[in-house]
């Protein structure tokens, strides 16, 4: 059985399917404002065996209309020192977004006297990238947390990074509405983290590390960015142009994005 949660701007739904009986039952609280634009007959509690729906078509509507009890998801991409977290930080604020920097979760976690912690530590000074189940598990209990502060949106600053992360976290949390990359030259990123590292203290923001993160985001993270723009979701931005430059466009974007999407959830991969 999958279960999805759907909301509108007029209350709640909950939807669960039996695929292997091929029924489909509707249990809602207001529903036919939610998907009468398709379904005009649907009326509110009606099972959806009642109506002349294909098992196809039905998953297709709840592929279109159903999500999971999460707020939706930006992804923000980018090399280190593209901006992801400046921009991130500013639309966050404008819009009243949340900002879940995976660099700074990971880095919290490499702070505690912990065995892991202690290991966390290590990957990260030596410019490596953490793996990935143990960055989906500081995710979904940040996703969580956010859920039931009932967050607008998040905004994903630096995950997925690599293919695998991107997978599995479809499988087991769900999919993104919209990925945004900031495009940035090896050498304009390699001169911001020098610079960056005279102030920041950050163990990774030393030479030795620098072009050994730059060179693991370009033999992996472009493999992510490759497999979003395949699906259709990629938007690319230029990094290297004015920070407010970039903001005005990601903000549009975001904005437009949060008002095409149906459900203010992130959408279950069927």
């Amino acid at each position: 059985m999958h279960e999805w949660y759907v909301r509108n701007q007029k209350g709640y739904a909950f939807v669960s399917s039996y695929y292997g009986r091929k029924r489909f039952q509707l249990h809602l609280v207001c529903v036919k404002k939610l998907v009468g634009w398709n379904y005009p007959n649907l009326q509110t509690g009606s099972s959806l065996r009642s109506h002349p729906w294909t098992l196809h078509s039905s998953s297709h509507c709840l592929h279109t209309c159903c999500c999971r009890a999460h707020p939706p998801i930006f992804f923000v991409l980018g090399g280190p020192g593209s901006g992801k977290g400046t921009q991130c930080g500013m639309i966050a604020k404008t819009l009243g977004l949340t900002q879940i920097c995976v660099g700074d979760l990971l880095r919290k976690e490499a702070l505690q006297n912990t065995l892991r912690g202690k290991w966390i530590a290590s990957i990260i000074h030596q410019g490596n990238i953490v793996p990935g189940h143990v960055t989906l598990g500081l995710l979904s209990q940040a996703i969580e947390r956010e859920r039931r502060q009932g967050t607008q949106a998040i905004l994903m600053d630096g995950f997925p990074r690599t293919l695998d992360q991107a997978i599995a976290f479809e499988k087991q949390v769900g999919c993104c509405i919209a990925v945004l990359y900031l495009e940035c030259s090896l050498i304009v990123l390699r001169q911001r983290l020098l610079l960056r590292g005279l102030s920041s203290g950050r163990q990774d923001d030393i030479e030795r590390v620098i072009q050994q993160r730059l060179d693991t985001f370009e033999k992996q993270t472009t493999q992510v960015v490759e497999y979003y723009r395949r699906k259709g979701i990629l938007h690319c931005f230029e990094g290297e142009k004015e920070p407010n430059e970039i903001y005005k466009e990601i903000v549009q974007l975001v904005q437009k994005q949060l008002i095409r999407s149906t459900c203010v959830e992130i959408p279950k991969c069927l």
